[in-house]
């Protein structure tokens, strides 16, 4: 009876530490519905997934602005992937009117930092330099498919 007792506990310990194991882990820091560029692409992505399993060290991205469904995007290896962070600097590759009633244009070509997300969600940015005296201006968030990572 105390072996069968003892074999029981063995299992168990065992059964914990595979299920804690590093396969069942999230890799790296990226979480769904971050922003990331890809190697050289120029172009954003968001997170849809994040890999398990066979997968832990994938996620799945999507272009912003693609339609989004099961089969939608594809795996990618997070160590090719840059997370978008406050702070990281930016460069509009097409040209693109602000959120506000202000209608400011930005041209391709131009420069600006990004501050984060204001809470519906839309884009904050600091323009290098000011445009028309203005510092601080803020995009929809589905213009960021115009914004390449520098």
């Amino acid at each position: 009876m105390f072996d069968r007792r003892e074999e029981c506990a063995r299992i168990v310990r065992s059964a914990k530490v595979e299920c804690s194991a590093e396969k069942y882990m999230n890799p790296h820091v990226f979480s769904v519905g971050d922003v990331v560029y890809i190697g050289t692409d120029r172009s954003p992505y968001l997170i849809k997934r994040v890999g398990y399993d066979l997968y832990k060290e994938e996620l799945r991205v999507i272009r912003i602005g693609e339609t989004d469904s099961y089969a939608a995007g594809h795996w990618v290896h997070y160590s090719r992937l840059y997370l978008l962070e406050i702070g990281d600097m930016l460069e509009v590759m097409h040209d693109v009117v602000d959120a506000t009633q202000s209608f400011r244009t930005l041209h391709a070509g131009s420069q600006c930092r990004f501050r984060g997300y204001d809470d519906d969600g839309d884009i904050m940015l600091t323009l290098v330099p000011a445009l028309d005296g203005c510092l601080h201006i803020t995009l929809f968030f589905d213009d960021m498919q115009k914004l390449s990572l520098l």
